[in-house]
């Protein structure tokens, strides 16, 4: 178990560090567009989650299961926002937002109907996230479309480790991460993508 957390510590380390270096190269090249904020919101999103993972894996902070549930939801919630987020300023189609206001009300209805509420928020989740990376995958820049595909790779991976995952401490987070360093590099690697969402 320590050993997962270390490695997704190291993950989402890694994770913030492409967000931010990805920002501070656009800042220097005179790129104030959008999405370069969200990316640095996002490096500071990812670093937290890799203090918290590291703390729980070298014993600094000893959670329980179900404030893993708790810390667990907080991340697939907040990671889904500036996913849709990302994906609008690239492509402005319009509907991330119908997808966004379905999300908001499954959200409210798992809250009400299911017991296992972090499992239906999870499942939600990927497939909100995945729906939006197909918006990606018919865009006309080729890097995007590699994005989308790198997007649906980490959703695909994501569920995959929830679910062999027998607590939410054990989820082998470091896997699906490096499908989601791959969606940053392909939209860094973009040279038209300030113009997408200036």
């Amino acid at each position: 178990m320590a050993a997962i957390l270390i490695l997704n510590a190291l993950a989402f380390l890694a994770l913030s560090g492409l967000c931010f270096y990805i920002f501070l190269q656009w800042h220097k090249k005179k790129h104030p567009c959008s999405i370069g904020r969200t990316l640095l919101i996002d490096a500071l999103f990812f670093f937290f989650f890799a203090v918290l993972s590291g703390a729980w894996g070298t014993g600094l902070i000893i959670p329980a299961e179900s404030d893993a549930g708790i810390i667990y939801t907080i991340f697939i919630l907040g990671m889904t926002a500036t996913y849709l987020i990302t994906v609008y300023q690239l492509t402005h189609f319009r509907n991330i937002f119908l997808i966004a206001f379905l999300y908001a009300l499954s959200i409210l209805g798992a809250y009400y109907t299911f017991a296992h509420f972090t499992a239906s928020i999870t499942f939600l989740s990927i497939a909100v996230m995945a729906l939006a990376s197909l918006d990606l995958v018919f865009f006309t820049s080729d890097y995007l479309k590699k994005a989308g595909f790198a997007g649906l790779a980490f959703f695909a991976a994501s569920l995959a480790v929830f679910l062999l995952s027998p607590t939410y401490l054990g989820i082998a987070w470091f896997t699906p991460l490096a499908f989601l360093c791959l969606f940053y590099y392909y939209i860094s690697k973009d040279s038209f993508v300030c113009e997408y969402t200036h």
